[in-house]
């Protein structure tokens, strides 16, 4: 594959599909939700977006420590603000995605 990069972009390698464990990739989930609660920043969109994308590939348990995590940042936020105003609505959209 090279160092070919997305069209466009000077830093974006092309992406491939790599083979990950689902317990593996729990981990990683739940590690980049705690490491992207609280900041302002695109961490809090790409983590909800990769969230929202590969939520089938989740276990139960996993969706509930996320829920829990977010929702207990949510509750210690100032009112109604995690983030910046739209990092609070990707915490809270994400949140419904994984408990509907």
């Amino acid at each position: 594959m090279g160092d070919r990069r997305v069209p466009g972009s000077l830093t974006m390698p092309v992406s491939r599909i790599i083979a990950i464990k689902s317990h593996d990739f729990g981990v990683i989930a739940l590690s980049a939700v705690r490491y992207a609660l609280g900041r302002r920043m695109y961490i809090v969109n790409e983590t909800c977006r990769i969230l929202r994308e590969n939520k089938e590939a989740l276990a139960e348990n996993d969706k509930r420590m996320i829920v829990r995590d977010i929702e207990r940042e949510l509750a210690l936020a100032a009112p109604g603000l995690l983030g910046d105003r739209t990092d609070h609505e990707d915490w809270v959209a994400i949140v419904k995605e994984l408990t509907a």
